[in-house]
């Protein structure tokens, strides 16, 4: 019989049904499966199909995605892993299940079996097994390393079930806990602490991380010191309301989400970031020196902090040091997987790679270039990689979609928006103009494996640089010319490119390089800040009719906007997290993101708008503007009359 296993993350709940539950809890959603040989087929995050970032909902879109894909039945499917221990599950159901009387009291257990039977999987009890968080994470990280030596792995992240941070020892295929620091004790919390004071919300602590290189730590060093003590045996001593009162003393400025930042906030930033360096290398020397080993595997949440995670390469600690793509909670599933499975051991040499989602064909991209037309142009490539390359040495910036999506949230060539990164002043127009985000964010340089060592400094411990894992710095005489990637601190978070493992994209670099005489392109994530990453063919050209990207390379057709503004042949469709809603007190329509259950989010409407929801009528020009604006937000979607686009629903 065939073992195909599944692995899983994100919450018990069908996204209707969530019942207030906190957005911190179960996020992440995605799907894994195993072929029987321990092979991973498949992986995906739920949010890629729903379109609601970090999403919490049970990921049953991933789900049928993978098995589509692989061309598989719901019998193949008779092993399940979940990234979290069941009495930890059932814990933080009960908590809302004491304030809900009206929510049906059901196990995790129960809950998992109900939405898979949803999909037709039906596995035995004993063959669905619940996992603990951190060792499902340290699971896929071993995996993905690949190293059959002894080895350290640290997993640290906001919380994990009972604890925050855990250390193992791998030894002979086994992983054997050897430190731990409780959830009171978190460096992750720590560090979502600072971000909201810094305005931003759970899931921006990256943002932080790249504010951090425009302040100067000192004028807070000593603050979190006393607020915030640390030392590797009982971890993170946070002292919450004199970390309050204390950055009121100094002169904090509160900030709202969309206010400006001042020199004080980016101090408060460098300090933090700091912080988090320093005391986190402490920890991990700590368990470096009881263990006796010279490579590290790091995961959990925090690992995705590139900054940290290049200071660790250079720290001298280690001879190697692997990072996983996927480390925040999504890459749980993987490692739940595994774990379900008896064996956390990779059964290819190959490097892991990270894409594991859906690649669509020809009649994909035709029927999603037809949702669209009269408002695009398209036409097929004579050389694809060649007019990209072409385009990008015009200055022009790009759409790059390719092959199968990526698993994590780094866009590492199948789901990008490129540009030249010679002159600084791109970096602005695709964080404005595309983007949609703050001026300071960077972008990350995609070289080949020549180009890495000749513009970025690479010393240190052994790594891979495919992921985007490590900021490190760039080579003083190029970070004028590499003005849009090199960050204001002269560093990059660099991703170098194998021609084996993404030859297309590999190649497009070597055809830029012809032209410019650079093999560097500035790549990001193909998005906007109002979504997740692209995932479908209709994802991309959606951005492309929202944002100024100059064209889109789907596979091989060109896509650009054609002279067409008028929507008159498109009705207006709600995303399946929003809803209508007419509030009699005010008298006025509102648009209610349902999926933002901690940060309320509405959207006030015009009648007008509100009756081409509620009567799927044609968008006339007296509200195509509030139209383009509420699809540039991601409020609402823009589809043919008569038609449907994937991952939507009609007006309630």
């Amino acid at each position: 019989m065939s073992r195909y296993v599944l692995g899983l993350s994100g919450g018990p709940f069908r996204g209707h049904e969530t019942y207030g539950m906190p957005d911190i809890y179960f996020h992440d959603a995605s799907a894994v499966i195993l072929a029987p040989d321990g092979e991973v087929l498949w992986a995906a995050e739920e949010e890629r199909y729903s379109r609601i970032k970090k999403t919490t909902w049970f990921p049953a879109n991933a789900v049928t995605a993978g098995m589509r894909t692989l061309g598989l039945s719901a019998s193949d499917i008779d092993a399940v892993g979940y990234y979290f221990d069941e009495r930890f599950c059932d814990h933080s159901l009960n908590d809302i299940y004491f304030w809900r009387s009206d929510v049906p009291r059901r196990t995790a257990r129960e809950l998992i079996h109900e939405r898979l039977s949803e999909l037709s999987i039906a596995v035995a009890d004993a063959d669905l097994q619940f996992v603990d968080h951190h060792s499902a994470h340290a699971a896929a990280t071993q995996h993905g390393s690949g190293w059959s030596e002894d080895s350290l792995v640290v997993v640290m992240d906001g919380g994990g079930g009972r604890d925050s941070t855990t250390a193992f020892l791998q030894r002979d295929g086994s992983l054997r806990r050897v430190g731990r620091l409780p959830l009171e004790k978190s460096f992750g919390m720590m560090y979502a602490y600072a971000t909201h004071a810094l305005g931003y919300r759970w899931g921006d602590e990256y943002k932080v991380m790249g504010l951090a290189p425009y302040g100067d730590p000192t004028r807070f060093t000593r603050l979190l010191e006393r607020v915030a003590p640390t030392d590797p045996i009982n971890g993170v001593r946070l002292n919450a309301e004199a970390f309050r009162h204390g950055l009121v003393e100094s002169g904090w400025k509160l900030r709202a989400a969309e206010d400006p930042f001042d020199q004080i906030h980016k101090d408060f930033a460098a300090a933090v970031q700091l912080w988090l360096e320093t005391n986190a290398l402490r920890l991990i020397r700590h368990w470096r020196d009881e263990t006796r080993t010279t490579r590290l595997a790091f995961s959990g949440g925090v690992a995705h902090n590139s900054t940290l995670n290049g200071r660790i390469l250079n720290s001298g600690l280690f001879d190697a040091v692997y990072v996983h793509p996927a480390s925040h909670d999504a890459g749980a599933a993987l490692g739940a997987a595994l774990i379900r499975r008896g064996d956390f051991r990779s059964p290819s040499p190959r490097p892991f790679s990270p894409y594991l989602g859906t690649e669509y064909d020809v009649v994909d991209i035709e029927r999603a270039a037809e949702a669209f037309r009269p408002l695009i142009t398209v036409r097929p490539a004579i050389d694809a990689v060649r007019e990209a390359a072409a385009l990008l040495a015009d200055d022009k910036i790009i759409g790059w979609f390719q092959g199968r999506s990526e698993f994590g949230p780094r866009a590492l060539g199948n789901r990008s928006i490129l540009a030249d990164p010679r002159p600084a002043v791109n970096r602005d127009r695709v964080n404005f103009a595309i983007k949609s985000r703050e001026g300071f964010r960077p972008f990350a340089p995609a070289t080949t494996p020549e180009g890495g060592d000749k513009y970025f400094d690479l010393g240190g411990a052994d790594t891979s640089f495919a992921y985007m894992s490590h900021v490190v710095p760039v080579r003083p005489e190029f970070r004028t010319s590499l003005g849009a990637t090199t960050h204001v601190d002269g560093t990059a978070r660099v991703q170098i490119v194998d021609a084996q493992q993404n030859p297309r994209f590999h190649a497009l670099i070597d055809a830029f390089a012809q032209l410019s005489g650079v093999s560097v392109v500035l790549n990001t994530s193909m998005n906007n800040s109002h979504e997740p990453m692209v995932e479908t063919p209709v994802d991309a050209i959606r951005l492309l009719l929202t944002s100024s990207l100059d064209a889109l390379i789907l596979e091989d057709l060109v896509v650009t906007r054609s002279a067409t503004t008028d929507l008159a042949d498109f009705t207006i469709e709600l995303p399946v997290h929003v809803r209508l809603e007419w509030r009699l007190p005010e008298r006025q329509w509102f648009l209610l993101d349902i999926a933002a259950r901690t940060y309320h989010r509405q959207r006030r409407i015009s009648p007008a708008t509100a009756a081409v929801i509620s009567e799927r009528s044609a968008i006339t020009t007296s509200v195509t503007d509030e139209t383009r604006e509420l699809w540039r937000l991601r409020w609402i979607d823009v589809v043919k009359i008569g038609a449907a686009t994937e991952g939507t629903t009609s007006a309630r």
